[in-house]
Order: structure tokens, then C-alpha cells, then sequence
């Protein structure tokens, strides 16, 4: 007998959205697959994670894992707790404040970057109130900022940041200082502001001096980015190469990354071939499940290029498999964009379904960099399609996001696309 497969789109209904449940939502994602019957009606191409499914037994061993891992989350929340508030009660305020800034530490190796500002924030008000060491202050402000930054809230992580880079200063903690003046250009990139952020970066190396070789070696390869963006390929070559001067100090993933900006800059010059090498470099050393789904999408940008849409597809699905794997809306987000982008140079209309779940999964995330890309690409697309009343739609979500995240140039590029869609005949 033909196993009974369920499609995640209706089990997905049966579980409200809670954040107690968030976890549900991802075993039953992690542990669905694509749907055989759809390969053999030639609708595969088009399909999305509603469309997935998954066995009785799957869904009843997916019910299974997610329990057990919140019951093992809660039980590890509450304990931390417990021993913090003893030892508030104890006059240990700092033990309560490390116990804290553990459980935000957890809370970002899963991905679940709201608990993480939670936490975080909540060690920087037992900070005030035990009137901790600077240092354990900076570190919370300057872990919050990160915390803020990947969650989507770009004016919150800056404050962080700015708030722990003048601790750091007042109280003369020098790594503390380069980490937030990184952090402040990280923040400086997302928003497009290539030379902000590479001067921020250019400041945490003067900080740095000969010391923190891992530091430096993070904010080198940081701004081999600011000059590829920027079109300066040779310093973004240079900057690589003094990255590697500090390689034993570099961890894993630092090594993942440096290769990945050197496929990046092999991409922006048109070395496909040597791209496609150092992102394969990169997959060896990628240390999670989301790096490998981000460093898939460049894989495809690279076929993309070569106009292989089969293996550049292939590549997009890759990714949308490990980012169901890891339960990352982001990387699901990116993957959905990158299908769209695909199914739209084809000409196919099926790029409709990923436009729209790319801006709902970045929406659910929060991710209103990504989904503000998505709006703009599909405002795009539906502009090419004569469909200016949508267009115009999309064109306004992506105007005001970028606006919010004070991504200025994105913001003028893409109002400039929207009166040129007004004032067309």
C-alpha cells in the first residue's frame, strides 16, 4: 500500500502561530519532501514548502522531536533562571548576569533571534541593577546589537552598538571597542553604505593595532566586501590576501566566509570558473546548515551567469533544502527569491508564487531587507507584465522599507523606477 502522505500546507494550519510552537513549525518542515506525484506531473518547478509532505509516521516522529527539544528548552530556561535569581539573591549579580547571556547564546546557535534580543536585554537591565563590570556591560550591549541586527532592527542594533563602543572606550577595553566598531559597520553594509562601513572597519583595525589577529583577520575580510561593492576589485583582492597573513587565528567558519567573498569577487569580475572553485572551497568549510544554503545561492548566481537555468535551479533548491533543514526564513526567503528571479528570465508566469512567498517568509522572519528586495524585484516583474496597479504596490512596500532601514540609495533607485512607471504612457 502507498504510504498516506500529508501536505505540509494543511498541517502547517493545524498549528497556530505561537511562538511555543515555533519549534512544531520547523520539525514538520525539517522532516517533510517534495512531493514524487508532482515530478511526474511536471509541476515540481513550481513548488513550494506548502506543497511539500510527509508521512503519518514522519508527522507523529516530527511531534515527537519537537516536544522533547521544548521541553528540554523550557526546562533549561527555567533552571538558568532559577540558579540567576538565586544568585541575585545572593549578591552574585554578575553570576546572574553570565547565566543570562548563556541562555541568548542558545537562543542564536537556533536561530531564534527574538529570544536572543530577550535575553540579552534582560542581561543589560540586571547590568543596571547590580551595577555590573563594564566589561560584562559592553559585552551584553555589543551581543544585543548582533542579536537586533540579525532580527531585522537596524535602529535598536545601532544604539547597542554606539552604547557599547562608548563603555568600551570610557573604560579603556580595546577588543571591546574593535567588536563594536565591527558591528557598526556590519550594520553600515546591510544598509548599502559601502563607504561608512569600510571606514568603520578601517577605524576597529587602527584599534586593533598588531594585537587580536582573529579580529583582524574578520575585519580584513570585511573589507575586501566595502571595495567589491564599491567596484575597487584590486583592493578587494589586497584585503583578502592580508586576511590570509592571520589564517592559523581564523576559525572555521571565518575560513567559510574569506572563501566565499573570494567567490564573490571572482563573480563581480566574471571569473566564473574560479568562482564556482572558491565557493565549492567555501562548502568545505562551512560550519552550519544556513552557510550552506546561503553559499548554494551563489553557486546559482555563478550557473545563472553561465545561463545553465537547470543547474542554477537545481542549486536554488539545494538551498531551500537546507533551509528547511535548519529552519532559517532567511535562507528559505533568499532561495525563493532566487527561484522567482529564475522562473522570471524564462519567462515563466510561475514566478508569481515564489515572489509572493519570498515577501511572506521574509515578512514572517523579520527580514525587511530581504523582503524589500523581494517587493522590488516583483514590482519589476509585474511592471514587465503590464501590471502597473501591482507594480506600483510593490514598488511602494520596497520605498518604505528601505526608507525604515535607512537604506537611502536603494530607497532613491527604486522611487526613481516607481515615477518613471507614473509618468510612462
Amino acid at each position: 500500500m502507498a504510504r498516506p502522505d500529508l501536505p505540509v500546507s494543511l498541517l502547517l494550519r493545524v498549528v497556530p502561530d505561537l511562538a511555543e510552537l515555533a519549534v512544531l513549525r520547523r520539525a514538520i518542515l525539517a522532516a517533510s519532501s517534495a512531493d514524487e506525484r508532482r515530478a511526474w506531473a511536471g509541476s515540481a518547478s513550481y513548488a513550494t514548502y506548502e506543497q511539500r509532505v510527509l508521512s503519518l509516521g514522519e508527522m507523529s516522529a516530527a511531534i515527537r522531536n519537537s516536544y522533547r527539544e521544548s521541553v528540554q528548552r523550557t526546562r533549561r530556561i527555567h533552571r538558568t533562571l532559577r540558579r540567576a535569581m538565586a544568585a541575585i539573591a545572593l549578591d552574585d549579580g554578575e553570576r546572574a548576569i553570565r547565566d543570562v547571556i548563556a541562555l541568548a547564546v542558545a537562543a542564536e546557535e537556533q536561530d531564534h533571534w527574538q529570544d536572543a534580543v530577550a535575553f540579552y536585554e534582560l542581561a543589560l537591565t540586571l547590568c543596571d541593577i547590580v551595577d555590573a563590570d563594564p566589561a560584562l556591560r559592553v559585552l551584553a550591549k555589543r551581543s544585543a546589537g548582533r542579536a537586533r541586527l540579525r532580527a531585522g532592527d537596524l535602529a535598536t542594533a545601532e544604539t547597542h552598538y554606539r552604547g557599547a563602543l562608548e563603555v568600551a572606550r570610557l573604560h579603556d577595553l580595546p577588543e571591546h571597542v574593535v567588536i563594536a566598531l565591527t558591528g557598526l559597520g556590519n550594520l553600515a553594509s546591510l544598509q548599502g553604505r559601502w563607504q561608512d562601513a569600510e571606514q568603520l572597519y578601517r577605524s576597529g583595525l587602527e584599534e586593533a593595532g598588531e594585537a587580536f589577529p582573529t579580529l583582524r583577520g574578520q575585519l580584513w575580510i570585511n573589507l575586501s566586501m566595502t571595495a567589491r561593492e564599491q567596484g575597487k576589485l584590486d583592493d578587494a583582492a589586497a584585503a583578502l590576501a592580508h586576511a590570509r597573513e592571520v589564517w592559523d587565528d581564523l576559525s572555521t567558519a571565518d575560513r567559510a566566509v574569506w572563501f566565499n567573498n573570494q567567490g564573490l569577487l571572482h563573480l563581480h569580475a566574471g571569473r566564473l570558473e574560479a568562482a564556482e572553485t572558491a565557493f565549492a572551497d567555501a562548502l568545505e568549510q562551512a560550519p552550519g546548515q544556513f552557510d550552506v544554503a546561503m553559499i548554494y545561492e551563489n553557486l546559482a548566481e555563478v550557473c545563472t551567469r553561465r545561463g545553465q537555468w537547470l543547474r542554477a535551479e537545481a542549486y536554488a533548491r539545494s538551498s531551500e533544502e537546507y533551509a528547511l533543514s535548519v529552519g532559517s526564513d532567511r535562507a528559505l526567503a533568499e532561495a525563493y527569491l532566487r527561484l522567482a528571479c529564475l522562473h522570471r528570465q524564462r519567462n515563466d508566469a510561475g514566478a508569481i508564487g515564489f515572489f509572493e512567498q519570498a515577501v511572506a517568509v521574509a515578512r514572517r522572519g523579520p527580514f525587511p531587507l530581504v523582503q524589500a528586495r523581494a517587493h522590488l524585484e516583483y514590482a519589476r516583474y509585474r511592471h514587465e507584465l503590464r501590471d502597473d496597479a501591482d507594480a506600483r504596490h510593490h514598488y511602494s512596500e520596497a520605498i518604505r522599507l528601505f526608507t525604515e532601514l535607512g537604506v537611502s540609495d536603494a530607497a532613491r533607485n527604486a522611487a526613481d523606477e516607481l515615477q518613471a512607471l507614473a509618468a510612462s504612457p
